[in-house]
């Protein structure tokens, strides 16, 4: 197949501040193989859903993981405030 894309999702019973930590650590285990089987090009992308304010922050331990992957991060940011 000569075009493909795949998805890893946070299973819901990840506690919300354990989830990034866990993608990452699914990449670190797995990103070899999805080069093995063709993959081109890998990233993070994180989607933010806020009211009101977004405000969010990294760790030093998270940083430190995303940067030994060595692929890119993106992130957006979505205001639900009105859809309440």
């Amino acid at each position: 197949m000569p075009y493909g894309t795949a998805q890893l999702e946070v299973p819901a019973e990840i506690p919300y501040e354990d989830r990034l930590m866990w993608i990452i650590r699914a990449l670190e285990v797995n990103l070899k193989q999805l080069y093995e089987c063709g993959a081109e090009e890998t990233r993070i992308y994180a989607g933010y859903f806020y009211k009101d304010q977004c405000n969010f922050g990294f760790s030093r331990e998270e940083l430190s993981a995303i940067a030994k992957l060595d692929i890119d991060f993106a992130i957006s940011c979505y205001d639900i405030s009105d859809e309440e």
